[in-house]
């Protein structure tokens, strides 16, 4: 062999071992870019980005990243947009991108696929499927060290951030709006910190966890979060549950704030003082045997069973109740010792003979509140 061919062969190997080939015939780059007006056909660099989110899943390395850039991306076709391996899929800003999956219908929004570790997901919204069996906005399966921070998630026709069998996820600053089931739920999965989490008008629930027959749900942490206009704000279903934390949340406006199956599952008492309602009422009784924190009085007193005790924590609660149970107390109580009470601000006003607090039944004491705007005050009839 002569020396210039053996000169050529070296650099040929040189430049296989630098550059391995891959499908496009380089190595597989560690960092792509996107961006709405660029090209799929392109190098998906800074200066020359891929047109879409689905390119740039596809053609980033193992443990790379893929750089989103404003705009919005609707042209990401209505297949299955799949993360089946380590990446970092990193928006400019989530008021600033918008992935729009709303015509994904038969798949998910964006699904972190079974088996995917090491996921970074931040700085963008997320427009959910508005149709189809499979139309979570954001799901993640049989996955772990997820971690998603600053990112939106509304529109999805169910849930809009699903996590089933998940272990090891980060939920930061993330917002669920306007989803049509719940707006986060969490299936079977263990270490999952959820922190400056908002939902809003959500269908079912803010926060929902399922742990039915031998599943469950452990070591989970919920903190600094808002729950505003929901049907519930947290729930719990069925049972199943350890290390289970709520600290330091707020809910507003919410027709549940907080319910939970399994009795063991929370301290009820430790949710009343941890966090921060609008209204907050729940019943006392041996015979409980579905805690729940009401935000309505008369959904208490409809639950509540002869004997019990319904305890209402200030706030102003605008209804007008019907106590129909015999032996009931329904009370204001004051837990903060800064000597507030409940104000119950008549619904209506005009109806002869009703009052705020209207009593139907025997044996039933009424005590500590602040009655507004009623036509009277206690009516018994």
């Amino acid at each position: 062999m002569s020396g210039s061919t053996k000169l050529i062969l070296t650099v040929v190997v040189a430049l296989l071992v630098a550059f391995p080939l891959y499908s496009g015939g380089f190595a597989a780059p560690n960092v792509v870019w996107v961006c709405p007006d660029g090209d799929d056909d392109g190098e998906g660099t800074e200066g020359d980005p891929f047109a879409t989110v689905r390119k740039g899943i596809s053609e980033v390395d193992e443990g790379g990243t893929v750089h989103i850039k404003p705009g919005v991306y609707e042209d990401e076709g209505t297949g299955e947009l799949a993360i089946d391996k380590s990446l970092t899929l990193a928006g400019a800003d989530m008021k600033e991108v918008t992935i729009d999956r709303s015509d994904a219908d038969g798949a998910y929004g964006l699904l972190v696929a079974a088996g995917a570790e090491d996921v970074t997901l931040e700085g963008f919204t997320l427009i959910g499927p508005d149709s189809g069996d499979y139309a979570y906005g954001l799901k993640i399966e049989e996955a772990e060290d997820i971690y998603i921070e600053d990112v939106v998630v509304q529109g999805s026709a169910r849930t809009g951030l699903d996590l089933n069998t998940v272990r090891n996820a980060s939920i930061k600053g993330v917002e669920v709006l306007g989803n049509f089931a719940a707006g986060v739920a969490v299936r079977d999965s263990e270490e999952i910190e959820i922190d400056d989490l908002l939902t809003s008008d959500n269908a079912w629930a803010g926060l929902i966890f399922y742990a039915p027959d031998d599943e469950s749900v452990h070591d989970v942490s919920i903190t600094n979060s808002d729950f505003i206009n929901e049907s519930v704000g947290i729930s719990l279903e069925h049972s199943g549950y350890t290390d289970i934390v709520i600290e330091d949340n707020e809910f507003i406006d919410n027709g549940i704030q907080v319910i939970h199956e399994d009795a063991d599952a929370l301290a009820l008492d430790d949710v009343l003082g941890a966090n921060s309602f609008d209204r907050a009422v729940v019943v006392r009784g041996s015979d409980i045997v579905l805690p729940v924190i009401f935000s309505s009085i008369q959904y208490a007193v409809d639950t509540a069973e002869s004997g019990e005790t319904v305890e209402v924590h200030p706030g102003t609660y605008t209804e007008d109740v019907l106590i129909e149970t015999d032996s009931l107390t329904v009370c204001s109580v004051d837990t903060t010792g800064s000597g507030e009470n409940a104000i119950v601000h008549a619904e209506t006003t005009d109806e002869a003979g009703r009052g705020v607090f209207t009593i139907r039944a025997d044996d039933v004491t009424i005590d500590g509140f602040t009655v507004q705007k009623g036509r009277n005050g206690i009516a018994v009839e």
